[in-house]
């Protein structure tokens, strides 16, 4: 296919006529090294026409223009594409009309992208003022008119139809469209577009003879693709290993926490019964002795009862009078009895005293509460009576807190948690003889305005005001985590200034009072 492609005349061929004149009316004979020239009758001489001289032509070598050249003339060198409407700067460069629009786009001066010659722009309609590439447009011209010439072979002159009444424009045609035919990408080779093979893959044309040759380079491709393959599934296999074992890894750790879990529940749950059997036993022994005072105080009573010997009065009004008494002190220590109430505490994990509920000593019910007093609120002119005649005295007055903030009870101890906002900390006092026992701080603690305590999860928060977060403490003083930092997106805070929680959800409620909201976690 490479000669035939040979034979094939070129797209453009530029001939030279040479005029001589003969004397014998013969061609001249030509040179051994030099091809017979061809001859073809151009003008013929009007002004004598006695004279039988003719004007013959003799074609030298022809001069063949490569498709590179004419693609390097009418591609223009900033949209890379077929130039259209042609112009030239004055350093002589051309391009096309628009993309010389867009490309000075009201700048005063300008450099030429091909020489970078400095050019100052007059006016807006400097572009349209511009002087076109004759030459150019010719060749475009000559481009559209040899686009639909026929060669025959054999001959060189190629036969010219008639030019295009448009000349063709610039709406994303390559030029290589105006080659004569397509261009091998390996080889280089112009071939016809039936010759020519298009890989899906590549995207790239090939001849029928390089077809073959980058089939064969595909198939040397797979061996690579068989060894990134086979590297890949060994990368997986390691993976797979590397992923069981971290999942054994994980089980191993969860039994031994379990066991370690298990263990301390079965400790505590030791110490537990060893309380509750203490508990038992003491219950036990002061209800043992007060049935052995039962008994002799209840015998002492039959044996006065049956008695008829004949004693004084003195000594019957002493007996009665002790065995009153006795009685007396029976009767109060059973009803004493079994009056502090033990109670497992499941959350806890703990025996504990429930004293919140005083009961009867004789049975499990509560109290019977008093006689109802009057709600202020059935009515407006009770409310507002309750208002004025409310007065508000305090019992004790503590002074050793410094601007102090929120205020809660320890639902685990009972002691007084009070928010210092100067002193940077939140002070325990013990209420009955308000004595401070023990402080929460930290470093980052400045200025801690609320308290609020978690109950299930055995956790204390305060709520800091210029460090914008809550402060996490454990029921025992320790700490633990800050929730939030300063910010305006979800789960930051601003100035939080009160908090709350909810111990049945473990919900947290905390008054974003900077950001204007309520966020719950």
């Amino acid at each position: 296919m490479a000669e035939k492609v040979k034979k094939r005349p070129s797209f453009f061929t530029l001939k030279r006529w040479n005029s001589q004149k003969t004397v014998n009316d013969e061609p001249s004979t030509p040179t051994s090294d030099a091809p017979p020239p061809q001859t073809a009758p151009m003008y013929k001489s009007t002004n004598s026409p006695s004279t039988n001289r003719t004007i013959y032509s003799t074609e030298t070598k022809p001069r063949k223009l490569s498709a590179d050249g004419i693609q390097d003339l009418v591609q223009c060198p900033l949209c890379l594409e077929v130039l259209h409407n042609p112009k030239m700067l004055p350093c002589q460069h051309t391009f096309c009309l628009a993309c010389l629009g867009v490309y000075i786009s009201g700048s005063p001066i300008i450099k030429c992208p091909i020489c970078n010659t400095k050019i100052q722009v007059s006016g807006p309609n400097y572009v349209n003022e511009l002087p076109p590439n004759l030459y150019i447009d010719s060749l475009l011209r000559l481009i559209g008119i040899n686009k639909g010439t026929i060669s025959n072979e054999g001959s060189s002159s190629p036969v010219a139809t008639t030019p295009p009444s448009n000349l063709p424009t610039n709406s994303g045609t390559s030029v290589n469209l105006f080659a004569g035919g397509t261009r091998c990408s390996q080889c280089k080779t112009m071939c016809d577009n039936p010759d020519v093979i298009c890989c899906k893959h590549c995207k790239m044309n090939f001849c029928r003879v390089c077809w073959s040759q980058h089939l064969d380079d595909m198939k040397t491709q797979l061996s690579s693709i068989l060894k990134q393959l086979d590297s890949a599934a060994d990368r997986l296999d390691h993976k797979i290993e590397h992923f069981k074992d971290r999942c054994e890894r994980i089980l191993e750790q969860i039994n031994i926490t379990a066991e370690e879990k298990i263990n301390e529940l079965l400790e505590k749950k030791e110490q537990i019964i060893k309380e509750t059997a203490e508990l038992q036993k003491a219950g036990d022994m002061s209800a043992l002795a007060l049935k052995t005072s039962l008994e002799e105080a209840r015998d002492v009573a039959l044996k006065e009862m049956s008695d008829k010997t004949t004693t004084d009065d003195s000594t019957k009004v002493m007996t009665f009078v002790n065995l009153h008494q006795n009685t007396l002190h029976i009767l109060s220590d059973v009803s004493k009895w079994d009056t502090e109430r033990f109670v497992f505490d499941k959350e806890g994990f703990r025996i504990e005293l429930d004293s919140a509920t005083p009961l009867y000593a004789e049975s499990d019910d509560p109290l019977p509460e008093g006689a109802k007093q009057n709600n202020p609120l059935e009515s407006e002119d009770s409310l507002c009576m309750y208002y004025r005649s409310r007065n508000f005295v305090p019992h004790f007055v503590w002074r050793k807190a410094s601007r102090p903030g929120g205020i809660g009870i320890s639902p685990w101890t009972g002691h007084l948690y009070i928010c210092g906002m100067d002193i940077h900390c939140v002070l325990i006092v013990e209420r009955s003889q308000a004595k401070i026992v023990g402080r929460l701080t930290h470093e980052n603690m400045l200025c801690p305005v609320q308290i609020a305590f978690m109950k299930s999860l055995g956790e204390i928060y305060v709520a800091d005001k210029w460090k914008h977060c809550v402060h996490v403490f454990s029921m025992s003083g320790d700490y633990l985590r800050a929730i939030g930092q300063k910010g305006s997106r979800y789960g930051m805070f601003r100035s939080p200034e009160g908090i709350a929680v909810d111990n049945s959800q473990n919900h947290i409620y905390v008054v974003d009072t900077g950001n204007d909201r309520v966020q719950v976690s």
